[in-house]
């Protein structure tokens, strides 16, 4: 099973995204400056290494959780 973990701060939403069969990370990443202009999005996938960073304008927190 993989389980979608969420933590949702006044700026911020860190994530990551479990495999519980061996407890396993596949993806990590965070969303940050939400609300105050240059929100951007970080995030690595584990398997192969690939990481992401793109910019959101003005995200606000619905915009940032789509774009995750």
């Amino acid at each position: 099973m993989r389980v979608l973990v969420l933590n949702s701060g006044s700026s911020s939403i860190k994530y990551e995204v479990i495999d519980t069969s061996g407890e396993e990370v596949l993806l990590r990443g965070m969303v940050d400056r939400i609300g105050a202009g240059g929100a951007i999005l970080t995030q690595r996938r584990h398997a192969d290494d690939r990481k992401v960073k793109e910019a959101i304008p003005g995200a606000r927190h619905v915009d940032a959780f789509e774009s995750l």
